[in-house]
């Protein structure tokens, strides 16, 4: 694990900046990765004395690395936004300063799971949720009648992201639908296609969706939400036009329709989407000679 070769090689550094005498009387335990933790995806706020933070630490319950919302300011020490510390991750603050988007895996706030379980060797799967700056609950994007699945947690391809104006929100995910037989299910049968990759196994093929926020969000913050992409093949990497009228995508739009990262050597093209007729504009004609890029690297928007 990543964050655990992190720690144990900043307990290294440490050593080497105390005495000899000291560092032989204290050597690092196994049991001391479980009393380190450290702040990320570090957020600083408008009024420039107050941030926001991702605190992450090893639970000794489990062993294994959690993450949770965690703010600083004037008002007091360092303090969690959310009793309980539930996951929380992929940290944004929206334009207008108001309000705190994150990543999560919990269940909604009925108790019903909010994602459908992939492989535990595939990329996390999460879903959207929204917490108020100036204090209170996080709100679900949608909440249980959602009309996607599970939003894409890999920095590949995987992108969240506000429309300029703050009133749209653009992400990718699949549409979570379970393609057992009702026998199957019962059976608790598991399929899975190989052709979809590392990290994306028991996923379906990735949309992008654009989400209508609520002035003013009260159990949910979106109104509508509408699937921009059509057929199934996998999209990713969306962004925003300046003036919020398009969007720019990644997509492997060949008959073997799949993922993006198992397939990046096949035709992987950046594609336009005006929001107002949804219909797809070629930008660049990969032929199979190689990946396109990035659309943050490639098309300047």
């Amino acid at each position: 694990m990543r964050w655990i070769r992190f720690l144990v090689l900043s307990w290294g550094v440490a050593l080497l900046t105390i005495p000899a005498s000291a560092a032989e009387l204290l050597p690092p335990q196994v049991e001391d990765i479980y009393k380190t933790d450290a702040p990320t995806e570090v957020l600083t706020f408008p009024d420039g004395k107050s941030a926001a933070y991702i605190r992450l630490w090893v639970d000794p319950a489990t062993r294994s690395y959690r993450r949770a919302l965690w703010q600083v300011g004037p008002e007091g020490p360092p303090r969690a936004r959310e009793e309980g510390e539930p996951d929380a991750f992929s940290l944004q603050l929206s334009p207008d300063g108001k309000w705190l988007l994150f990543l999560s895996t919990r269940p909604f706030p009925d108790g019903t799971p909010a994602i459908t379980p992939v492989p535990p060797y595939s990329d996390t799967a999460a879903d959207i949720w929204l917490i108020p700056v100036a204090g209170g609950k996080a709100i679900p994007l949608a909440g249980p009648k959602k009309p996607y699945g599970r939003v894409i947690t890999d920095t590949f391809y995987g992108h969240v992201a506000f429309s300029p104006d703050g009133k749209r929100l653009l992400f990718v995910a699949d549409e979570g639908k379970d393609p057992r037989t009702e026998s199957e299910r019962r059976n608790n049968v598991q399929i899975v296609r190989e052709d979809q990759g590392e990290g994306y196994e028991g996923y379906g093929p990735t949309q992008i969706w654009v989400a209508d926020l609520l002035d003013r969000p009260q159990e949910v913050a979106a109104t509508t939400i509408t699937r921009l992409t059509p057929g199934d093949y996998w999209y990713g990497d969306p962004q925003w036009s300046p003036d919020g009228s398009f969007v720019v995508v990644q997509a492997n739009r060949n008959r073997e329709q799949e993922s993006a990262r198992y397939s990046i050597n096949h035709n992987y093209d950046l594609w336009k989407i005006p929001l107002a007729t949804r219909k797809l504009e070629q930008l660049t004609r990969n032929r199979s000679q190689g990946v396109a890029g990035s659309v943050r690297s490639s098309y300047s928007i």
